[in-house]
């Protein structure tokens, strides 16, 4: 053996060690425990997405044969030292865009201000806020608790809920709060928020409060009431609050569907000057894997540090043909379309696998009010969710951490497992039919460890 390959297989070995020491570090740090055994067949834990709009295909072609032809630097659309001119089908900068989707689907009162790309909210008292384009929603989740909290601090986050968000828990004391279930309930959504919950947990350290809506889990959409339930306890304790709203196109009601308006915390009265708020369009737009470009907005003085904090970790920014692609679906007059199809097809998708797991009586399910995912109770299947996990595995269902319940809570997941409904019908109907074959062979092998 050469010594120059001896030398690159200490390197590689090195490597291996540096890994396996950082996945402890956030398994410690956060709760999670990766997977043990490998995915395999259906993905209905997760979902198989459909296939990106082609206008965002042709939007990334033509920003790609505009740098070939010109013999320049392909740059994210509207960026100041860009040489190469804006593409026809855009004439904005991806912020200016991305200002107008605030105003027109979330109601902001925002406006790009005079000097460069500052945003400035207009209220009773003029507040700044400004805009933060992002590689995804990953950075944000890690840099806000970074940036806000001391060790003796105390975040607060919602469970069963997103499972990074607890990558809080690296930088102060995490505080669960939980979503409440309703037991026995399966025509309707199973789970509602108490505020009761989250203020009886609040103390003088607490700074931060993160959660998702749509939930991720449990298709929980947050009510008005909600939301202004969260905003007064927030003014009270003077809270910071981080909330993701990626699936924000992924509501069911009747009120979405015709006005395409969701309802953000930072509109309410007195809240954008302590919100974070993470959209994006991956979900939205079907461009998982290929548009990872996403935006946060919230107080001008802490998104500017936050831009210092991005730039030196390498968590920046997505690539120039993401933003191009997700101008392209921002601008385009499909869009209003295209969520209403979205909605049809999440919902039928929905329906489906939520008869399917009840014709189980030891399988409690509850109606999802948007986001991809349902959740239902397995407590009666005779296993804990994580040997139920496995079983499903072994019968090539799913596989993916994000199956088991207590990926999305370690206290308030348990007895859960998390089906995915955002996959094109034909395909969802054919993985459904998988599901229902592999749970009545679960019925038959263990009659004796489900409960009555």
């Amino acid at each position: 053996m050469s010594s120059e390959f001896e030398a690159l297989k200490g390197e590689l070995d090195k490597a291996k060690g540096i890994a396996k020491r950082v996945y402890k570090i956030v398994e410690v740090g956060t709760g999670w425990q990766l997977p043990k055994i490998k995915r395999r067949g259906i993905q209905i834990d997760s979902g198989t997405y459909f296939a990106t709009p082609e206008l965002m295909l042709d939007a990334a072609i033509k920003a790609l044969e505009e740098a070939k032809t010109r013999k320049t630097r392909l740059t994210h659309p509207g960026w100041y030292w860009a040489p190469m001119p804006k593409p026809e089908n855009l004439g904005k900068t991806l912020d200016t865009v991305i200002v107008e989707k605030l105003q027109i689907e979330n109601k902001l009162n925002i406006k790009i201000a005079a000097s460069a790309s500052t945003v400035t909210l207009k209220s009773d008292v003029e507040q700044e806020t400004d805009l933060l384009i992002t590689n995804g929603i990953a950075p944000s989740l890690f840099n806000i608790p970074l940036m806000l909290l001391n060790f003796s601090d105390e975040v607060l986050i919602m469970e069963p809920d997103y499972g990074p968000l607890r990558v809080a828990k690296m930088f102060g004391k995490l505080v669960r709060v939980p979503l409440k279930e309703r037991k026995g309930v399966r025509d309707e959504t199973r789970w509602y928020f108490d505020p009761h919950e989250l203020e009886s947990r609040i103390t003088e350290k607490s700074k931060l409060f993160m959660f998702t809506n749509p939930n991720n889990p449990l298709g929980y959409v947050y009510s008005k009431e909600d939301l202004n339930a969260i905003a007064r306890i927030a003014k009270k304790h003077d809270l910071f609050v981080f909330t993701n709203e990626c699936y924000e196109r992924h509501v069911f009601s009747d009120e979405f569907y015709n006005t395409l308006v969701f309802n953000s915390l930072a509109t309410l009265p007195g809240m954008m000057e302590r919100t974070f708020t993470i959209q994006g369009a991956t979900k939205g737009y079907e461009g998982e894997g290929v548009t990872q470009t996403a935006w946060l907005f919230g107080p001008s003085k802490y998104i500017g540090i936050l831009k210092w904090l991005h730039f030196p970790l390498a968590q920046g920014h997505a690539s120039a043909v993401s933003d191009y692609m997700v101008a392209a679906a921002l601008t385009s007059p499909f869009r209003e379309d295209y969520a209403r199809q979205q909605i049809k097809v999440y919902r039928q998708n929905m329906t489906l696998l939520w008869e399917t797991l009840n014709r189980f009586s030891w399988i409690e399910c509850g109606k999802a009010m948007g986001g991809q995912f349902v959740f239902p109770d397995i407590s009666k299947c005779g296993m804990d969710e994580r040997s139920f996990g496995r079983f499903l595995v072994e019968k090539e269902i799913g596989g993916g951490w994000g199956m088991v319940g207590t990926a999305h809570g370690t206290e308030y997941g348990k007895n859960h497992i998390r089906f995915a409904y955002c996959s094109p019908p034909e395909y969802h109907k054919w993985m459904v039919n998988k599901l229902e074959g592999v749970l009545k062979l679960y019925e038959v092998l263990n009659k004796d460890r489900i409960k009555k």
